[in-house]
């Protein structure tokens, strides 16, 4: 009996492991121009809180949904932001919302 119970914790953990690689299919790369990254800085941090407080999916692994890349310093005045496919569409409203509205896609599918 003890020994179907490991075999089955290993069968699972050994699942969970595997699905829990960070995968990056989808995910765009935005860059836009901003002065500062507070709000940006803000909105990853409440991604993060989104994404663990998200109880319907507990035991799936958790996905970054915003990811700061680059941000803007001396050299360079844009950002770059890394987005997952589920939040694109709200992430482009809270730019336009902030009044960016000058938006590049570096990279559509970082993972192709």
């Amino acid at each position: 009996m003890l020994a179907i119970f490991a075999v089955l914790f290993t069968v699972l953990h050994l699942r969970y492991m595997c699905s829990a690689i960070q995968q990056y299919r989808g995910y765009s790369l935005l860059r836009f121009p901003t002065a500062t990254t507070d709000w940006l800085d803000q909105i990853e941090a409440d991604s993060l809180v989104l994404n663990n407080a998200n109880v319907i999916n507990f035991l799936e692994p958790k996905r970054i949904l915003v990811d700061i890349w680059a941000k803007p310093n001396m050299y360079r005045n844009h950002a770059d932001v890394l987005v997952a496919p589920e939040y694109l569409d709200s992430f482009l409203a809270l730019l336009r919302m902030r009044g960016v509205s000058d938006i590049q896609i570096v990279a559509n599918d970082i993972q192709k």
